[in-house]
């Protein structure tokens, strides 16, 4: 497995013209893509159809946003990584969502920005409704802190908070289709691990890794970091110890076979 990994943090528009494509991103994921050279797996959307987009042109561009969303590099370390979490999770399809809302975060700086500063705190309010209104003023506020941002079309920022609304649904923090309220998924063994990894690859240990974003995506306190590592641990993930200030994480490799841990 190469050792590459590289974290966007730019805040980019990747939910401008798109949700989550979660359900894309499954039947690729059925094809076993870390088998395999990049050019192939991006060829199944290419050449042989799999999403069965009607053009070339609509091929191109679920190819262009689903890269942008989840990799789709078998050489990229985190997308290997990712694979190797989602076979563990084959029968956890709520796992696999979380997997790849972690995995989501890594390409795009304003989905892990969004899901930690206005996901995380709606998650300890679960039933709450989640308004457009609201979510809209969150991208505008973001918009006159960050110049970036800020220069994008109003219709583009809309676009944005009606798709991270979407995408919390598919992700599995939302329930409704219409009228949205908010639900706080359980956090398993494998999503911890993958947060875990995901920590470790940007060269954090021990108590470092406890307020980590991947963590904070998932709505999760340090108390709750620390009741998951050991969960995670229990169930033959890894090692973990919390004693005071000292804690040690030890992240063991995934079996090869699918199926709950």
């Amino acid at each position: 497995m190469s050792a590459r990994a590289r974290f966007e943090s730019k805040l980019l528009s990747s939910l401008a013209g798109a949700g989550s494509m979660l359900a894309e991103l499954r039947l690729i994921m059925d094809q076993e893509p870390d088998s395999q050279p990049k050019a192939t797996v991006l060829g199944w959307i290419l050449d042989d159809n799999l999403l069965a987009k009607r053009t070339a042109s609509g091929r191109e561009n679920a190819t262009s946003k689903l890269v942008r969303r989840y990799v789709l590099d078998p050489s990229d370390l985190r997308f290997a990584t990712f694979c190797q979490a989602w076979r563990v999770a084959s029968t956890e399809p709520g796992q696999q969502a979380l997997l790849a809302f972690l995995l989501y975060g890594t390409q795009d700086g304003l989905v892990r920005r969004a899901a930690c500063e206005w996901l995380a705190p709606l998650l300890q309010e679960p039933g709450r409704e989640l308004h457009k209104v609201d979510t809209v003023a969150y991208i505008e506020r973001l918009a006159q802190a960050e110049p970036s941002v800020g220069a994008w079309r109003e219709t583009t920022r809309k676009s944005i908070a009606e798709h991270l609304m979407t995408a919390a649904r598919d992700f599995g923090f939302a329930t409704g289709e219409v009228r949205k309220r908010v639900a706080s998924p359980s956090v398993g063994p494998v999503v911890s691990w993958f947060a875990a990894k995901l920590g470790t690859m940007q060269q954090l240990s021990g108590g470092a890794l406890l307020p980590s974003d991947w963590f904070r995506m998932l709505g999760l306190g340090v108390p709750q970091v620390v009741a998951a590592l050991a969960a995670m641990a229990s169930h033959g993930l890894g090692r973990f110890r919390a004693s005071g200030t000292v804690v040690e994480i030890e992240l063991f490799e995934l079996p090869n076979g699918g199926g709950p841990r």
